[in-house]
């Protein structure tokens, strides 16, 4: 699935992309992934398929518009620069990067990538999270990417359980994760709570902020979460002004609430990355 867009900052690309590059196939509805934000692997993940080829080239129009997605053969990206694809590869935010140079966050690039055609078929049993992983080694292959977790003091939001306890809907089918992300709505459907800290974290009325997950629940959920966006930069019309804000709809619709704090949150530290040879 590809989404164009037009020119717009990073933070609010970054969260158009997650609605786009979970789904490889379909509209709106994609597989939600499960967050990484605890210390993992700098490869991708044991097993899964790895790209056999990449093509990666400059991107000479770098204000124009662009596109990211999964393909069902592998990967297609054009003008997104590499804050971006760590963004996606590692599930942080960008405060969530630490000593990157500055072109990391300013050089775009488009890029082609493809499974052998023996693993095409694997694809489609992957995890949105998984497909994210396979960036990974891509990028070390690639940028030379290489890189530590560490903690950092950000602003962040902490996820609990609000006072009359949660409202989520535990799933006993266990036929898979879904869901869906929009303007002022997020469904989620047998996941976990992971999935749901992960999509907050996009949201702009949110600052976009890392979310840690405090509420100790470890099944997997059903959700329908409905607020009034207040982030009027959007171009979507407002699905209701009158409304809940997000931060009532968790409580109200969820039983669940945020709490602003400054915390310790994970971050990936860049070790040592180079600007790709171009093919």
């Amino acid at each position: 699935m590809n989404l164009c867009l037009e020119r717009l900052s990073l933070s609010r690309k970054i969260a158009l992309v997650a609605c786009c590059v979970m789904a490889v196939t379909g509209p709106v509805v994609f597989d939600i992934a499960k967050i990484r934000l605890l210390k993992a692997v700098e490869a991708g993940g044991d097993g899964l398929p790895v790209f056999s080829v990449a093509s990666i080239k400059l991107e000479k129009s770098p204000d124009g518009p662009f596109m990211m997605g999964f393909t069902p053969d592998g990967f297609t990206c054009t003008n997104i620069k590499l804050s971006a694809l760590m963004m996606q590869a590692y599930g942080v935010q960008n405060t969530q990067i630490a000593g990157a140079p500055n072109w990391t966050d300013s050089t775009a690039y488009d890029i082609e990538a493809k499974v052998d055609s023996a693993d095409v078929a694997r694809l489609k049993d992957l995890t949105p999270d998984q497909r994210s992983q396979m960036l990974r080694p891509l990028l070390a292959d690639r940028f030379k990417l290489t890189l530590h977790w560490g903690t950092k003091d950000l602003p962040v939001y902490v996820l609990a359980i609000a006072k009359n306890g949660t409202h989520l809907r535990e799933n006993v089918s266990h036929q898979g994760e879904g869901g869906m992300m929009g303007r002022g709505q997020i469904r989620g459907t047998d996941a976990p709570i992971s999935a749901l800290v992960r999509s907050l974290s996009h949201q702009a009325e949110l600052g976009r902020r890392p979310i840690l997950d405090h509420t100790g629940l470890t099944g997997d959920y059903d959700w329908d979460l409905n607020w009034t966006p207040n982030d009027t930069s959007g171009t979507a019309e407002i699905p209701d002004s009158s409304g809940p804000s997000i931060f009532t709809a968790i409580q109200e619709q969820l039983g669940l609430k945020l709490q602003p704090q400054t915390a310790s949150a994970p971050v990936i530290v860049i070790d040592h990355v180079e600007k790709p040879s171009q093919n």
